[in-house]
């Protein structure tokens, strides 16, 4: 388990540095160059390993989950993750929401495209994020169209899912 910890939190610790397109060999360079975490953390072969190897889903109750909701397969990290999110940061009194899209070309269900974007591809979500320290404090994702509704109104609905955590709070700065 702390094994696992240590993976995800190497993960976390890339994505917060921007180290998500430098390739897995220059991360644990011991000429200067690599990240010093890396290298204390983990040894490269077993990180690299460890990330071929993790898996997320129960392909026993997979078909029956993703009936329920497309990102059933990563949903119980995904709800901790952003459960810790809202709970260990309190916001500044400015939040900004913005949609990205996070390139991906894998298979889901649910990929994006958007002509319009460098990365054509990928998940599209919705974040609200701290102005002040760029703190993202609630997200959704993208999934489509939800048990065939059509929907209208979706940025509005967006936006008061993800204020959701601060609503009824004074914001006045």
């Amino acid at each position: 388990m702390d094994e696992l910890r240590a993976v995800i939190g190497l993960l976390i610790y890339g994505g917060v540095f921007e180290s998500s397109h430098e390739h897995k060999e220059s991360l644990n360079k011991k000429d200067g160059t690599g990240r010093l975490v890396f290298l204390v953390a983990m040894a490269k072969n077993r990180f690299r390993f460890l990330l071929s190897v993790i898996r997320f889903n129960d392909k026993a109750t997979r078909t029956d989950r993703r009936l329920e909701y497309k990102m059933a397969a990563f949903r119980e990290i995904w709800d901790n993750f952003i459960g810790l999110c809202k709970s260990l940061h309190l916001v500044g009194s400015a939040v900004g929401i913005d949609e990205q899209l996070l390139p991906f070309r894998g298979r889901y269900g649910f990929r994006q495209y958007m002509p319009k974007k460098p990365s054509k591809y990928g998940i599209k979500i919705w974040m609200m994020c701290d102005c002040a320290t760029k703190y993202m404090m609630n997200v959704k994702v993208y999934v489509g169209k939800e048990n065939n509704e059509i929907v209208r109104g979706l940025a509005s609905d967006v936006v008061c899912i993800l204020v959701q955590p601060i609503s009824g709070q004074d914001r006045g700065g």
